[in-house]
């Protein structure tokens, strides 16, 4: 059984996390920061527009195929890691900003294994 991590369960990451969940040998690993966004799931609360997803997000989890949380260390278990943090524009530049995921990638080096 494959452990796949999902970093940033927002609007891709739960896209990609619950589709991937659906899959019988696949268990996955949603990491977000932002509480609401994990407590919104888990409470079967709809906060994207994605049609179906609220629906995949709940099936997986009910089958314990998919399980949300924000605590990075659930990463040392994982064999994949996906990053879909957010990389928005920098307000009036050209550039976009890489904060987020410099600051996904310092959390999990620390769990990376071979």
């Amino acid at each position: 059984m494959d452990k796949i991590c999902i970093v940033g369960f927002g609007r891709i990451g739960s896209v990609i996390g619950s589709y991937l969940a659906e899959n019988k040998n696949n268990i996955v690993y949603g990491i977000d920061q932002n509480k609401n966004i994990i407590n919104n799931f888990k409470h079967n609360i709809n906060i994207f527009k994605e049609p179906g997803l609220q629906l995949k997000v709940k099936r997986a989890l009910k089958n314990k195929r998919l399980y949300l949380t924000n605590n990075f260390n659930i990463i040392s278990k994982c064999k994949y890691i996906i990053i879909c943090v957010g990389t928005p524009l920098i307000k009036n530049s050209q550039k976009i900003d890489t904060s987020y995921l410099k600051n996904s990638f310092d959390k999990i080096k620390k769990y990376l294994n071979k």
